[in-house]
């Protein structure tokens, strides 16, 4: 019997039914992918994880993507291209704008859009810290070298004029590296702040504008010899000593030795490991004794991870003592350049408790009930209160614009610092070098000099740190 092909032509073909559904399942498992990559790191997340969010087998996530490794690949990639393209009349309605007004609509707008769309920043924040490392260096990553390549590349088209490559390179990673944080690890910073989250998403925006909008006023106004001189007075980074002084040896019964030799190991577990990740078997492992010892000092992981943030906490305020020394008498910036350096070497020499906080600001909201937690922000806190404290008599009391500025500081610093291996990577230098210590001080000493000018007054609606 001859088949007609036109009726042929309108009977459903199995194959591409099958192929629709294929898709569907496929968008499934990258739905739920993301989900899970901006809530925990790569190292964290399983495809067990992933195949329950989606409601799907895991055998299934490997037909489809082959690893785990190349389904974080397609996620970045997909949020790769959130940040970069898909606001393209964002950048028309830029360059429409008088020079003048450029910077602050450029500002404004990509932390609106970063609240709008965080899942990026989140990301980036939850993996820096594995970025380059070489046991497990962490996959999709790269693209994110990109993503501050083809930002700068946008930027300069209608913003950044005629700055120097190496300033704006300087310029725009310290920008992603704020707006990261204050979108990122919103609900870390709205707790230290006290602020509500209107509140928080305008003073994330008020300052922002308020450290780059002269930053990048100065930058693309851009005469070479101009800029030349502005890196010929950067100071070189000579740290004093920043650690704390040692005491008198102390005799310690059996049982805090054993207590002390847990905290030990524990802090070296949660300082390279995000809270869900770090388990009581490998805080045993890393101190080389049974892991069944520390449930007879600490009942739960909770308990545990509250008495390292408390000891580190603690270790911290101990520290800031020896910050004061040679402070006397020196002019405004050189209390800023001293403070910068002490506490610059501080994060480098202690990254076991500044790691508490660049490992979990990101997890904060899941995690914000436990008790180590709350210790955990007081670190943060402490040193904003420290940095208070010592603010120049040349400037007011502390303002508003002088807040957010000392709170900015605080936090690029021990993200540089406590966190290396991303930076490092888009600097071309050893995370654990001289150099890169080198770099993080001249390249925050270049950031945060020309608004530290604009601290006199301070904002009428900008809100004070809580400490």
């Amino acid at each position: 019997m001859k088949i007609d092909r036109t009726e042929e032509n309108l009977l459903p073909d199995p194959r591409k039914r099958n192929a629709v559904k294929g898709g569907e399942t496929r968008q499934r498992i990258l739905d739920a992918a993301r989900s899970v990559f901006t809530r925990m790191p790569f190292r964290s997340a399983s495809l067990r994880i992933i195949a329950e969010e989606a409601g799907v087998r895991h055998p299934l996530l490997l037909h489809y993507f082959g690893s785990k490794t190349a389904l974080f690949d397609e996620v970045s990639e997909a949020l790769e291209k959130e940040i970069l393209e898909s606001h393209p009349e964002f950048f028309e309605a830029l360059r429409a704008l008088p020079p003048e007004l450029r910077a602050n609509f450029y500002l404004n707008g990509v932390v609106l859009q970063g609240f709008l769309h965080p899942a990026p920043y989140r990301l980036l924040l939850l993996n820096a810290a594995d970025a380059e490392s070489p046991k497990t260096p962490g996959p999709g990553l790269f693209r994110m070298k990109k993503v501050q390549e083809k930002i700068i590349a946008l930027a300069r088209e209608s913003l950044l004029g005629d700055a120097l490559e190496d300033e704006a390179s300087m310029l725009m990673l310290a920008f992603t590296l704020i707006v990261s944080q204050y979108v990122g690890a919103m609900a870390f910073h709205r707790n230290v702040l006290g602020l509500s989250a209107e509140d928080y998403k305008r003073w994330a925006r008020e300052t922002v504008v308020f450290l780059f909008e002269p930053l990048l006023r100065e930058v693309s106004s851009g005469k070479a010899r101009e800029a030349g001189a502005r890196q010929a007075a950067l100071p070189q980074f000579s740290a004093l000593s920043a650690s704390p002084l040692p005491g008198p040896p102390q005799k310690r019964t059996r049982g805090e030795k054993a207590r002390q030799r847990i905290l030990k190991a524990a802090k070296k577990v949660f300082s390279s490991h995000a809270y869900d990740e770090a388990t009581i078997r490998m805080v045993g492992s890393a101190g080389s004794f049974d892991h069944s010892l520390i449930h007879h000092l600490y009942p739960s992981k909770d308990a545990l991870f509250e008495a390292v943030a408390r000891q580190a906490y603690g270790d911290f305020i101990k520290a800031l003592g020896n910050w004061q020394a040679g402070l006397k008498g020196l002019p405004p910036d050189g209390i800023f350049r001293t403070l910068l350096q002490n506490g610059l070497e501080y994060c480098f020499e202690n990254r076991d408790t500044i790691g508490l906080l660049t490992r979990n600001t990101a997890n904060y909201e899941i995690y914000e009930h436990l008790s180590g937690f709350v210790h955990m922000s007081k670190v943060h806190s402490g040193m904003l209160d420290m940095a208070v404290k010592n603010v120049p008599k040349g400037m007011d009391a502390p303002t508003p614009d002088l807040n957010r500025w000392l709170y900015s500081v605080v936090t690029a610093g021990y993200s540089l610092a406590g966190a290396p291996d991303y930076t490092a990577g888009l600097l071309g230098v050893a995370p654990n070098s001289d150099e890169y210590r080198a770099k993080v001080f001249r390249l925050l000493y270049f950031v945060f000099a020309p608004s530290a000018k604009n601290l006199s007054g301070g904002s009428k609606d900008g809100h004070p740190a809580k400490t």
